[in-house]
């Protein structure tokens, strides 16, 4: 499905439609980033040589880890659901240390918090957009206690603190119901072309397993077709989240944590 000319409305093909925009959106920020350090040279605030190389230091290594993101993307090295979680996490690291480099919680980066949190809306899960959102803030605070060329503005930090909140809420709610049913969504075409391209009741089944357990991520799913049965994960500890039945002997399990 990746190299189909609709590919992108598959499971698997949304989720490297979904990594490539990411991981091409965050190389041209860090093109960016690297380009106003070079021409506005009241960032770094200080303005001297060890100010600058610093802020340049950090700023290459942001672009060279984008760059190697998106290669590593592009030649299949690591699936594109590892890189949407593991994305967000990468870019807040590297943009607190970007910020602090970079005239502190003043920066013009600190916009970077705010594209991790946008990105949790492509992955659909709102435990990350809070937990991202969550560890924004502390960033930003944690910027706004080292000691830096400018007192700090409680106002300012506030503001943006509060912004990166509500901004949270409105991904978390909004893009992420999206993202869930567009998954749901492409889950079923998904799921009819396999079928259709089956040709016993076991490859049936196992097909119905594999598709219902990435499309609602869970632990376990069970399906039965008669006689026939198929069974991937563990459901120890976990309740059955949704169930269907149909006639003769057909039946599905999903668990989820």
């Amino acid at each position: 499905p990746f190299g189909s000319e609709d590919g992108g409305t598959t499971l698997p093909g949304g989720d490297l439609l979904a990594a490539t925009w990411v991981a091409s959106a965050r190389l041209l920020l860090t093109l960016l980033s690297l380009l106003v350090i070079l021409l506005d040279r009241t960032v770094p605030a200080e303005g001297d040589a060890g100010a600058f190389a610093l802020a340049m230091s950090v700023s290459g290594a942001f672009f060279l880890t984008a760059l190697g993101i998106r290669l590593t993307l592009a030649r299949g090295r690591v699936s594109p659901q590892t890189l949407l979680l593991a994305g967000p996490i990468i870019d807040l690291a590297l943009s607190g240390l970007l910020i602090l480099a970079t005239n502190g919680y003043l920066s013009p980066f600190t916009l970077w918090i705010v594209f991790a949190v946008v990105e949790t809306a492509f992955v659909g899960r709102t435990r990350l957009t809070t937990v991202i959102a969550a560890l924004g803030a502390v960033t930003h605070l944690l910027i706004a206690l080292v000691p830096q060329a400018r007192p700090l503005d409680t106002s300012v930090l506030l503001v943006r603190v509060s912004y990166l909140a509500g901004f949270a809420v409105l991904v978390g709610s909004v893009g992420g119901m999206l993202a869930r049913r567009n998954r749901e969504l492409a889950g079923i075409e998904d799921l009819g072309r396999r079928l259709q391209e089956s040709t016993t009741l076991e490859e049936v089944a196992h097909v119905a397993v594999q598709v219902f357990q990435d499309v609602f991520w869970g632990v376990s799913v069970e399906v039965s077709c008669g006689d026939v049965a198929a069974q991937a994960g563990d459901a120890r500890g976990a309740e059955p989240a949704a169930g269907w039945e149909a006639e003769p002997g057909v039946s599905v399990r999903v668990y989820r944590d």
